[in-house]
């Protein structure tokens, strides 16, 4: 099965709108524009966010290696078409005499190799910025060691060699240029969105006898072993496979790339909640296990890590939510594989009642403390101590602004919805595992009634309210936690009457539409769209929350809205 696509090699008039190719590793990740723009008398690949380019994990840190690389000929570069895949992307230039393909591909290692093919030499400008990726570049730090075969850039102890089969000349400049990003990083201003411009390095100019291959790596044996997918993959499968990144030697799912390349557990278990049949389904049983058994084995005070520091890579653990989710991640796991993973299960339910124990005498009072079990049954976080977990201006987006300055929005005090609804869910897991191993489950069990009693008599204004505190104050708006809440707990507090009045409710105030199709649901109900940072976690969709509403439309049979939601979002 084929995965090429052929595109075509433009900008959009609407900046965000042009198409870019990612690559992707488990040690590496590159990327640029199928739009090349004149440099120095060349063509290159535009970058239009400063995180694009060559980047490569250096131990658990992700690091910004290569911008770009420019490419020019004795006359003049017309580019013809892009073909990309998530193998390659092979660029196509009109010259003088015949056709320039310049193809890059990454090694399984996370090398990048770039393959040229023309009937006339090549000349290539490279443009470096070595940097960790939320550094600021510091292009006159770089160092050039010339080598037979091209050339060594080092920059804060971090060595980068440039090696090419086909060179056959090479003229140091040891120069910088700037280099202005009209996306990603920058602020809103009143005319809109301002960039961010950086200063690059320009080791030299090499001159290249194709067909050569050039390739980029931290060690002077380049990996010329190229990253291949199945031929049978379809493109879903091959994209689901993509995201892997190595943490403390085990591969794991990281949250994305750019700026969010490391790992999040609770995105990873979301994405392990939704996917994982189908990663099943492609061989990935052991790793789903192994990365259940890792993550917990750095259970600390009874809470998984929310994720890895980008510095350092220590563990951040300012998240209620990690290990309630590596719960419903392990149901769902035993449910596919089978409940007679003994050694799984009685890690697990060990971990619950160590994690219970440290809820049971969990600190109020405590600053940025863990879940407190309340005599209630139901669990009290902190505000921000779930996905909508931004702070902006010194306030949660989470709490109303009303509530400023009448409440500690930072120790755990808050009833919120999705973690009680996960925190039922878990302890309904536990539950059948102790009947699996044939064991005592009184503990549980009585958690269990407790809790869904509280979450009816406490949480429910005719569907799950936006959030309570400890002191009695609620917020009664309809947000994106409720769809997650019902979800979860349909069938178990919820049946299928209840969904569809829950539904209408959705569909009358929360749910935005794309033209006549339904698009998703907003994080919460009377918020304006999104104008700035205030806005983050309130006036947008948050496609996190699409699988829950369409795991509700299935159940009560309403499947045009399905339809609509992803005609939708895979326009979008």
């Amino acid at each position: 099965m084929t995965n090429d696509i052929e595109l075509l090699p433009e900008e959009d008039p609407e900046a965000y709108k042009t198409l870019h190719i990612i690559l992707k590793s488990p040690s590496s990740s590159f990327s640029q524009s199928v739009y090349s723009v004149p440099f120095n008398g060349k063509l290159i690949p535009n970058r239009d966010y400063p995180y694009e380019g060559l980047s490569m994990m250096i131990g658990s840190e992700n690091w910004h290696i290569l911008d770009g690389v420019a490419l020019g000929s004795r006359g003049d570069l017309i580019p013809e078409k892009v073909i990309a895949s998530h193998e390659r992307v092979l660029y196509l230039y009109r010259m003088m005499e015949g056709w320039l393909e310049a193809e890059y591909r990454l090694s399984e290692r996370g090398d990048l190799v770039i393959d040229l093919r023309s009937e006339e030499r090549i000349t290539m400008e490279p443009l470096f910025d070595i940097r960790h990726m939320y550094d600021r570049s510091r292009p006159h730090d770089h160092h050039v060691i010339t080598l037979d075969r091209g050339f060594i850039t080092e920059k804060d102890g971090v060595e980068v060699f440039f090696l090419s089969d086909g060179l056959i000349g090479f003229e140091e400049k040891n120069d910088t240029t700037g280099w202005y990003y009209k996306l990603g990083s920058g602020g809103l201003w009143e005319g809109g969105f301002l960039g961010e411009e950086r200063e690059l390095f320009i080791p030299a100019v090499l001159e290249l006898e194709p067909p050569c291959r050039v390739l980029i790596s931290r060690d002077e044996n380049p990996d010329v072993k190229l990253r291949v997918f199945d031929r049978g993959l379809t493109p879903e499968d091959r994209s689901l496979l993509s995201f892997g990144i190595f943490w403390d030697g085990v591969l794991h799912f990281a949250a994305g790339d750019f700026w969010f390349r490391t790992v999040w557990f609770r995105d990873e278990f979301e994405g392990l909640l939704w996917n994982m049949e189908r990663l099943i389904e492609l061989g990935k049983r052991d790793n789903i296990r192994e990365i259940i058994f890792h993550t917990f084995s750095h259970m600390k005070e009874g809470r998984l890590p929310n994720r890895v520091r980008e510095y350092g890579g220590e563990l951040d653990f300012n998240a209620s939510d990690t290990l309630l989710l590596g719960y419903l991640v392990s149901e769902r796991f035993l449910d596919l594989a089978g409940w007679k993973d003994y050694e799984l299960m009685s890690m697990l339910l060990e971990k619950a009642c160590e994690s219970i124990s440290f809820f049971m005498d969990a600190d109020p009072d405590l600053v940025g403390g863990g879940p407190l079990l309340h005599p209630s049954g139901l669990l009290a976080v902190v505000s921000y101590h779930s996905w909508i977990d931004s702070i902006i201006d010194g306030w949660p987006s989470r709490l109303p602004d009303e509530w400023r300055g009448r409440c500690e929005f930072n120790k755990p005090r808050f009833f919120l919805p999705e973690i009680n609804a996960q925190w039922i869910r878990m302890l309904l897991s536990c539950m059948r595992m102790t009947e699996a191993l044939g064991e005592d489950n009184d503990l549980f069990e009585g958690l269990f009634e407790r809790a869904k009693r509280s979450y009816h008599k406490l949480l429910w204004d005719g569907y799950p309210v936006y959030l309570m505190d400890t002191d009695g104050k609620v917020d009664r708006r309809l947000g994106s936690p409720a769809v997650v809440s019902f979800s979860l707990l349909k069938g178990i507090l919820f049946e299928k009457e209840d969904v569809i009045r829950f539904l209408d409710k959705v569909e009358e105030r929360l749910l935005v539409k794309r033209g006549d199709d339904a698009f998703g649901v907003g994080v919460v109900e009377g918020e304006r769209g999104y104008k700035g940072e205030r806005d983050y976690h309130r006036g947008v969709v948050w496609p996190r929350d699409t699988p829950y509403l369409i795991d509700l439309l299935r159940w009560v049979g309403r499947e045009k809205m399905i339809s609509e939601i992803l005609r939708s979002n895979y326009a979008h």
